[in-house]
């Protein structure tokens, strides 16, 4: 019963969605809030947000002076973010201020799941070039 109350939920929602989106009403965000919200998913790890922002048109290579959502991912070690976002074309070996990947964050807070994934998306492995102040 939960399950199909949840489905049902998730359907109706999807259909709000894009109702919302046919009609317009968000083309008013502009790319760098959308680029903020999509780095907020990635430091709450929520999927199901950064999925909707992808819809309403968040670049998912969207990048501050911290890097991008990827970027953003890898410190946090979080690897469904990750794959998520790879999947939906994140650039794995995008570099961010001071030239730093997000392998090299993953490296850096010692999270090796994540580092693995980044080399199986055929990023750079080298990163002892990297040398932030």
């Amino acid at each position: 019963m939960k399950r199909l109350a949840r489905a049902t939920i998730v359907a109706v929602a999807a259909l709000f969605a894009l109702a919302v989106l046919a009609s317009g009403a968000f083309r008013f965000l502009v790319p760098d809030l959308l680029g903020e919200r999509l780095h907020n998913a990635a430091r709450n790890g929520d999927i199901p947000r950064a999925r909707v922002l992808l819809l309403f048109g968040s670049d998912i290579n969207y990048a501050t002076g911290i890097g991008t959502a990827l970027h953003i991912a890898a410190i946090r070690g979080d690897t469904k973010f990750m794959e998520f976002l790879l999947q939906h074309g994140a650039a794995p070996d995008i570099p961010a201020k001071w030239q730093v990947t997000p392998l090299y964050f993953a490296r850096t807070y010692n999270h090796p799941e994540a580092e693995r994934l980044l080399l199986q998306h055929g990023v750079n492995p080298d990163t002892s070039h990297i040398n932030p102040p």
